[in-house]
């Protein structure tokens, strides 16, 4: 004795079940993308360790792509001995950013981060606009607010600062986007600028910058970390890209998210 559905019936049937089986798969489907894009939007762009890799494969000369002799890393902390040549830059090249990063100097000591700044030139300060490190106590560019540590080098003074003496580690923080120009210092918001604005036009034409073709023309470019022909260390070094229209951390705005400085 046989049992079963007719050939015909159980054609249908299996169709049916089928039809079904995609109907619901169908429905579930926009949901389930629905859901993948919001989890996407939610996911806020990570910051990135330099010196995770704990060598200096993120970084290469200014002129050359080899580091030059002075610069040395020991465990996460890159030193400048100040005997050495050349600038520090990253290999990446960044448009919107938000660098965190730790430094000292020691006595009379100067340097500087300078950020979209392009290769090709005898410096990178020459299209790079600068955030200046600087013992303020003892070296010559400290009688000026302009050319003080944490200014915008030359344009803008860093304001109501709050600055460790040599030999103590200070923590700084640069967020760039579009026009604005953003410094911190030990916590504290120093600069606040707007490139091409009325007050920049004014700063820059009363500057030394004024003629230099290629400063602050570029949307995009690398991070350097200044020879100056001192000793400087950094660590921590850390960096965010930023999308367009999005904002800092607001729970780092001060720079809260570097890890806290040793004495």
């Amino acid at each position: 004795m046989k049992f079963g559905l007719p050939k015909t019936q159980m054609f249908f049937a299996l169709a049916f079940l089928f039809l079904s089986s995609n109907i619901v798969l169908a429905q579930k489907l926009p949901q389930q993308l629905g859901t993948k894009e919001a989890t996407m939007k939610d996911e806020k762009p990570k910051f990135e360790e330099l010196l995770d890799t704990k060598d200096l494969s993120k970084f290469r000369g200014y002129q050359t792509e080899q580091i030059g002799p002075g610069w040395s890393l020991k465990g996460k902390e890159i030193s400048f001995d100040g005997t050495g040549e050349g600038d520090l830059v990253t290999v990446d090249k960044y448009t919107d950013f938000d660098l965190q990063v730790e430094w000292m100097v020691e006595k009379g000591g100067n340097s500087g981060i300078m950020f979209r700044v392009t290769l090709g030139d005898d410096q990178p300060y020459l299209s790079g606009p600068e955030f200046q490190i600087l013992d303020d106590a003892n070296a010559k560019d400290g009688a000026s607010e302009l050319t003080s540590a944490g200014a915008l080098y030359g344009l803008y003074p860093a304001k109501d600062k709050k600055l460790s003496e040599s030999g103590k580690w200070n923590k700084s923080k640069i967020v760039v986007q579009g026009e604005k120009i953003t410094h911190y210092l030990n916590g504290k918001k120093v600069v606040e600028a707007e490139s091409g604005s009325a007050d920049w036009n004014q700063r820059l034409a009363n500057s030394k910058f004024k003629d230099w073709e290629k400063f602050n023309q570029s949307k995009e470019g690398h991070i350097a970390f200044q020879n100056h022909g001192d000793p400087v260390k950094f660590r921590n070094i850390r960096i965010k890209r930023l999308g367009v229209g999005e904002s800092a951390d607001e729970e780092n705005a001060s720079g809260a998210g570097i890890r806290s400085i040793d004495p």
